[in-house]
């Protein structure tokens, strides 16, 4: 079972024909927008889903720290709570 596999990734990423299709989120909300300096921002946001896989519902909050240059996408790294992974996709602790 692979964690990534299991959940598909926020919308925009949902027609990637690269990406399995074996999860998804149905909504993120609370979004909160934080920018550092001219090309760094932080985003926080929740998210609420089921887990295919195992039919169990799934919700989260991140944490993005995204960096854009020249009106380019160059850098995203996503923090989250990995227990609420597991859980939803029934793996014991």
């Amino acid at each position: 079972m692979s964690i990534r596999g299991d959940f598909l990734p926020p919308v925009p990423c949902r027609d990637s024909p690269s990406l399995p299709v074996t999860g998804f989120l149905d909504r993120c909300f609370d979004l909160r927008t934080h920018r550092a300096d001219d090309s760094t921002v932080t985003l926080e946001y929740a998210s609420v889903g089921r887990a295919v896989a195992t039919g169990r519902p799934y919700g989260n909050h991140y944490i993005s720290v995204v960096t854009i240059k020249d009106r380019k996408l160059i850098h995203w790294r996503d923090y989250l709570d990995p227990l609420r992974v597991f859980e939803a996709l029934g793996v014991n602790g």
